[in-house]
C-alpha cells in the first residue's frame, strides 16, 4: 500500500513538471487550451495510476507578479479536506510567474493502514505536487 501510494505521488510529480514545462515554453496557453482541456491533460498524464476519470483530482494554476505572492501552504478547509475555493485555470503569458498545484485524494485501501497513511478525514491520503516558474519569452 505504501509503495503504490509513493508511486502515485511520483506520477503526479512527474505530470506536474511536464505540464509546467509546456506552459513555461508557451505550448499551453489560455488561447489554445480551455480549463476542461487542461484538466484532461493532467488526467491523461496520471491516468495510468488513478484511472481514466481522475475523480479525486483538483488543480490550481495561477500567475503572479512576484514570487513572494505565490502560496506557500496547502489550503485545508474547516472540514480537513482541500479547500479549492479560489482555484483557477489562469496561466500567464510571456515572462510571467506561474504556480501550478495538483492535488489528488488517494484512497487508502487497507483498513490496517488507514490510521497511519490517511491524512484526510474521509480515509484518503492527499497527494500533492507543485511547480513555480517564470515563463520563457514566447
Amino acid at each position: 500500500e505504501t509503495t503504490v501510494s509513493f508511486t502515485a505521488q511520483q506520477v503526479i510529480s512527474n505530470a506536474t513538471d511536464k505540464i509546467a514545462r509546456q506552459i513555461r515554453t508557451g505550448q499551453l496557453t489560455v488561447a489554445n487550451t480551455t480549463a476542461a482541456e487542461f484538466r484532461a491533460k493532467i488526467c491523461n498524464q496520471i491516468s495510468l495510476i488513478v484511472g481514466d476519470e481522475c475523480p479525486e483530482l483538483v488543480y490550481d494554476l495561477q500567475h503572479y507578479t512576484k514570487f513572494e505572492d505565490v502560496p506557500k501552504t496547502i489550503p485545508i478547509g474547516g472540514d480537513g479536506d482541500v479547500d479549492s475555493t479560489g482555484f483557477k485555470y489562469d496561466p500567464g503569458g510571456d515572462a510571467t510567474i506561474n504556480h501550478l498545484r495538483i492535488f489528488y485524494r488517494w484512497p487508502v485501501m487497507t483498513d490496517v493502514m488507514k490510521p497511519s497513511m490517511a491524512n484526510l478525514p474521509n480515509g484518503k491520503r492527499l497527494l500533492f505536487a507543485t511547480a513555480t516558474w517564470q515563463n520563457e519569452p514566447f
